[in-house]
């Protein structure tokens, strides 16, 4: 349905708390917006943007506090070519998705990965 500013604020601060406490504050923030009247570009442009922002914000809060380790620094720059092959493989496939399988799949992820993240 149509999105709300005091929803979305209350969106903001649920992601912003799990983000504090536990490092993954996008999934309300990505259901909030899969389940929105916005176009599937829209949506997907906003989440990217949502990632991006968090992520550099994050970074640079853990660079100011001093907790960005060496090792860490390291493995981000290991992991980094599989990100930017999955992100390549992304882009590749999402004009083969229709509204209804943007969603979809969009969903299936996040449930699979959220799961995965129970599990272990």
């Amino acid at each position: 349905g149509r999105q709300r500013a005091a929803t979305s604020v209350a969106i903001g601060a649920v992601s912003g708390a799990m983000l504090g406490a536990t490092s993954i504050g996008g999934p309300p923030v990505i259901l909030y917006l899969l389940s929105g009247p916005d176009s599937v570009q829209s949506t997907r442009a906003n989440l990217s943007l949502y990632i991006a922002a968090t992520a550099l914000v994050s970074l640079l809060v853990l660079w100011a506090a001093g907790a960005l380790a060496a090792g860490a620094v390291t493995a981000s720059l290991l992991l980094a070519p599989g990100y930017l092959a999955g992100l390549a493989g992304g882009v590749r496939a999402f004009p083969h998705f229709d509204e209804r399988r943007f969603r979809r799949f969009t969903l299936l992820l996040l449930i699979t990965l959220s799961a995965g993240i129970l599990l272990v």
